[in-house]
């Protein structure tokens, strides 16, 4: 240290806090400098020539949109499905939207890309190269690359960059991942491509998309990643985030090359999370947040939380509410419209289905307008009108829309009743009035009513059929139930409404309901623990359903598929899963056999079975659909094609052959929906067949245009409209909302216990009234009893019935108590211990409580101290010195004191404390505690002759300190 550093010191102490801040000051800036000329040498970087680009012109666009795939003797039209129109959007993944243009956007669905005008409202499609469903898309943001990537996924997919709008191939990109793609990013520049590989390699690359060259790659993580950036301040760092986990990326240049260096983002105390957005600050600190808020950047870049509690507390400058009548909206991605940054408009992708255009400048700030709506999520079942152009979707978010397949839109024209079931267990019957939207008075909500609610389980409603008749309509459930209506229209209703006949119990969950042809009321019931079950229904109520609405009199016919069986031949032992697996559907065989379609490891294959027989007499191997679940089918109106819908989301039409139905080597496959998790729910046509509607697990609703060969395949007698009643204004009926509603049974048992329950209180009442006049009459025969004479009386023993029955009484009320003694010996016990352990501790110790006495005329008073008991050794030196007094008493001699030479007090004195401050304001006490002093000096505590000193240990309530006072007693 220099001589001149320690005299400033000297001079002013503070004066090295003040140079190390200035140091510290002039670092800042001096990296401040730094990171400026590092952001303008970035932004020189992006304002240099762009690449030239060039379309690959032997590259033709129409050879990269996939077609359907045909067996080798397939007679199916290569036509046979148009494909027509998309109603869906997979508004649930996240980041699936991009702008084109202003008025443009594009989001994937599927296998399809889509294209929406934000003006017009117009939509238009172009299907994948692969056919294996699309990764992600991204765009260039170089505003001179008007280019739209994307990443298919497949076997060794493709990322194809793609022209705008003329969709010229620009490059084409292999070898990034061997699955699928989770994610691609741009660098800021528009030079580089970043790609995230998904299940099982993970990989991260890094493209040289003009030379279609890999520049690096790694693996990221060994967990999904769900976004991968370029930083669009630090050039050449790359953020992944994803499951519990965020990684910094790092592009350096080492002497054996350029690397991908990785370094993770630690979470700290915190609990660790998914990372499913964030954004790069200039400094390289990064901010997650999962709402759409406006802040003040110093506040979150100066924030510096302790260790203990590292959270950052800030309040938004501004809030951004976008929300329609239903719900709020679920932002999984924002697009910044205009380059302009005063320009503060943005798209909005809205996990609760549809796309948002909104502005977050604070004043005068337009409502947010939503530009698309959909389902959120998976479509669980759909129905297309028998007499006109609609058809009605239900999704998992609860919501029921309604389309024109012809117009494209939503609600146009007619109105009819609907079924739907949902997961509270409610099956609601609802009345569709259509025409009433052109008069424009009420909300759209008001177009579809509720006309009969009813909670007929207490589980999910998983399955819904009616018979061929259109007379019964029968629910299946997770709770293991079918349950069964018959419809009835009443002469004071315009619309119909359904009675319940009753339910019949069945082995597990339903999964799928079918009628047997030949037969009306025979239904068979699929299970999702492999049970099918067939049995014949009632079609009217029954009088034993009085109490229980359970039709004990059905009798039905099981059996389990894969059963423990005997096999003639000595065979390997099939292989049955622990969990069975769940009877997709089932459908009677023209040599009235039963197929099944089962799920999990039983799938890939159709299993034909006899009701009589529990064992597998066929199995049929689905070509091209190994391992893969078929989830639903539909047959064409001659039976001469049946269409199946595929877990991987694929179509599957095969021509049916007439000699032998069990082939199905002669079949059509069209990849449509999303191939990881696009599974088909529901497959059917419209009113004539010439139209053909899909929906499945990834929110997508397809209609396709069907060319049949046969005309005779195409319906052209069909069901006419009935009269249009209008609103069902007198019919409409208050919905079931409450979670605790009771179902049919519910209500029923309830009811009948409500019955036994008023009879057996009649019956009660009945004996207390009777009890009350006996015990009146016995009270009035006692009071004569008592006033009659002595010699009268008669004794009270007389009163009594029988000796036993009050002997009965006294030991049934005895044993009662004991009962209640011994559930609370161990409550009464605990609360014994604890008042002796209070009274041990504050008032047993005591020899006397301290009280006061009061003066009237005047204010004088004078109390008393608490004083704690002696010792028990105290007592027993006391009895000692008592014995031996005694002793010399007998033998005639008294007490000898011993007068201790001055030489002899030196060896041991006994010190005297001192005198507390509240005995020294009583002056005699003060008078002898000083002469009491003065005595003890002169005593020499080791002397025989001596009597014994008692010593008064006292403990003082309020500090619990000892104090002790030496006592002499003189027997002269």
């Amino acid at each position: 240290m220099s001589k001149d550093y320690m005299e400033m010191l000297l001079q002013d102490p503070s004066w090295g806090k003040k140079r190390r801040r200035e140091e510290a000051q002039a670092k800042a800036k001096k990296l401040a400098k730094k990171r400026e000329k590092e952001r303008l040498r970035s932004l020189r970087l992006q304002e240099e020539k762009p690449l030239e680009e060039h379309i690959q012109e032997d590259l033709n666009p129409d050879d990269f949109i996939s077609k359907p795939f045909l067996s080798k003797n397939c007679t199916i039209r290569n036509d046979f499905l148009g494909f027509d129109y998309s109603f869906g959007y997979d508004c649930k993944q996240y980041y699936n939207l991009v702008m084109l243009e202003e008025n443009v956007l594009a989001f994937y669905s599927g296998n399809l890309l889509h294209f929406f005008n934000t003006e017009t409202r117009e939509i238009w499609f172009r299907r994948s190269a692969g056919g294996s469903g699309i990764g992600h898309i991204a765009t260039n943001p170089h505003h001179f690359y008007n280019h739209l990537a994307v990443a298919e996924n497949g076997n060794m997919p493709l990322i194809i960059i793609y022209k705008w709008p003329t969709f010229g191939i620009i490059s084409l990109l292999e070898g990034g991942t061997q699955k699928t793609y989770s994610f691609i990013n741009y660098s800021p520049d528009g030079k580089l491509l970043c790609s995230q590989g998904g299940e099982p390699d993970y990989q991260i690359t890094v493209w040289d998309w003009y030379k279609s060259h890999i520049i690096l790659r790694c693996q990221s993580n060994i967990n999904d990643v769900y976004v991968v950036k370029f930083s669009s301040t630090v050039p050449g760092t790359i953020i992944t985030g994803g499951v519990g986990h965020i990684k910094f990326w790092k592009m350096a240049s080492t002497f054996t090359g350029l690397k991908l260096m990785g370094v993770p983002g630690r979470f700290g105390k915190t609990e660790m999370c998914d990372i499913i957005g964030f954004y790069s600050l200039p400094d390289g600190k990064l901010c997650m947040d999962g709402y759409v808020n406006l802040w003040y950047f110093p506040a979150i870049d100066n924030a510096n939380p302790p260790e203990d509690y590292p959270y950052v507390e800030i309040e938004p400058i501004n809030e951004i509410k976008i929300e329609n009548e239903e719900n709020c909206a679920s932002i999984m991605a924002m697009i910044k419209v205009h380059t302009n940054p005063e320009d503060q408009e943005y798209y909005c992708q809205d996990g609760n289905g549809g796309i948002w255009r909104y502005e977050i400048i604070p004043k005068n700030r337009p409502p947010p307008i939503q530009l698309f709506t959909c389902h959120a999520g998976p479509v669980m079942d759909m129905a297309a009108s028998p007499v006109d152009e609609h058809i009605a979707t239900l999704g998992k978010d609860g919501r029921i829309f309604i389309y024109n397949y012809i117009e494209k839109k939503i609600i146009d024209n007619t109105g009819k009743v609907m079924l739907a079931g949902f997961s509270d267990g409610i099956l609601r019957v609802l009345v569709l009035s259509l025409k009433e939207i052109k008069r424009r008075i009420f909300s759209s909500t008001h177009f579809i009513n509720v006309i009969q609610a009813i909670k007929v389980h207490d589980k999910a409603i998983t399955a819904m059929s009616i018979n061929n008749s259109k007379n019964l309509l029968v629910t299946g459930s997770k709770e293991a139930r079918i349950f069964v209506f018959h419809f009835k229209k009443e002469f004071n209703r315009k619309h119909i409404s359904l009675v319940p006949i009753g339910f019949v119990p069945v082995a597990s969950g339903v999964t799928f309901l079918n009628w047997k042809p030949s037969e009306d009321k025979t239904l068979m019931v699929c299970c999702e623990k492999g049970e099918l079950l067939e049995m014949t229904l009632p079609d009217s109520t029954r009088t034993y359903t009085k109490l229980s609405y359970n039709l004990t009199e059905v009798v039905t016919k099981t059996i389990t598929f894969l059963v423990d069986s005997e096999s003639e031949e000595e065979l390997d032992p099939i292989y049955i899963p622990e969990e069975p697996n769940p009877i997709l559907f089932c459908m009677y065989t023209p040599r009235n056999t039963i197929w099944l379609s089962m799920g999990g490891y039983d799938a890939g294959f159709i299993y034909e079975y006899v009701m009589d027989k529990n064992e597998v007499i066929k199995c049929t191997d689905v070509k091209d659909a190994y391992d893969v679940e078929i989830n639903t089918y539909l047959y064409s109106h001659k039976k001469e094609y049946l269409i199946l819908g595929m877990n991987d989301g694929c179509i599957r039409v095969n021509r049916v052959n007439p000699d032998d139905f069990t082939d199905l080597s002669n079949y059509w496959l069209f990849s449509m929906h999303d191939n990881v998790k696009g599974r088909i729910r529901r497959i059917c046509f419209n009113k004539d067949h010439h139209y053909m509607f899909t929906c499945g697990d990834d929110g997508n609703i397809f209609s396709f245009r069907v060319n049949f060969d046969d005309e005779q395949e195409y319906i052209t007698t069909f069901e006419q409209p009935t009269i249009y009643h209008g609103l069902p204004v007198e019919e409409i009926v208050k919905d079931i909302v409450s979670e605790k509603a009771l179902s049919l049974e519910g209500k029923k048992v309830k009811a009948e216990h409500d019955r036994k329950m008023q009879i057996i209180n009649l019956n009660k009442k009945e004996v207390l009234d009777k009890l009350d006049i006996l015990k009146q009459r016995y009270i009035k025969v006692v009071s004569r009893n008592q006033r009659l004479i002595p010699s009268q009386i008669i004794p009270k023993e007389m009163f009594e019935i029988h000796p036993d029955i009050t002997e009965e009484l006294n030991n049934k009320l005895q044993d009662e108590i004991d009962l209640v003694k011994r559930k609370l010996a161990f409550d009464v016990e605990k609360s014994t211990l604890a008042l002796h352990k209070v009274q041990d501790y504050y008032l047993n110790v005591l020899e006397t409580l301290s009280f006061y006495v009061i003066s009237i005329r005047n204010n004088e008073k004078v109390s008393s101290f608490r004083l704690r008991k002696l010792p028990e050794e105290f007592n027993a030196a006391k009895i000692e010195a008592k014995i031996k007094l005694e002793e010399l008493e007998k033998k005639g001699r008294g007490p000898e004191l011993h007068v201790v030479h001055e030489e002899a007090a030196r060896e041991a004195e006994v010190k005297v404390p001192l005198m507390e401050l509240f005995l020294r304001s009583n002056p005699s006490i003060a008078l002898a505690f000083k002469s009491q002093g003065k005595r003890s000096k002169s005593i020499n505590v080791k002397s025989c002759y001596t009597v014994n000193m008692f010593f008064f240990k006292e403990f003082l309530s309020c500090d619990r300190k000892l104090y002790d006072l030496t006592l002499h007693f003189d027997h002269n």
